[in-house]
């Protein structure tokens, strides 16, 4: 028996199959972090956008605030929307 056979031959198939999912694996993380700088950008213009248009002072005219009251919703328009800058949720899942 070839010992030296048995033992690293299906070592050498990992390893080779290991280096050639690497590439696959960097380009996930390339992707994923290209999408969450691409989110940021957007997350930011918006937020300008609602501050510019004065989403939240809307809401109120047209009693959007207080329909979100009445059903115990406590965060403001821009917040439920979710792209408030400063006073959004800090702690969402889409913030980690």
């Amino acid at each position: 028996m070839d010992w030296n056979a048995i033992l690293l031959d299906p070592l050498r198939s990992f390893l080779g199959q290991l280096v050639g999912f690497l590439p696959n694996l960097l380009a996930v993380f390339a992707i994923v972090g290209g999408g969450r700088i691409v989110a940021k950008v957007v997350q930011t213009a918006l937020g300008r956008l609602l501050e510019a248009v004065k989403a939240d002072s809307l809401a109120e005219r047209i009693q959007f605030a207080e329909m979100l009251a009445r059903g115990a919703i406590e965060r403001t328009f821009s917040q439920l929307v979710g792209w408030g800058t400063g006073s959004s949720c800090s702690s969402c899942w889409w913030r980690l």
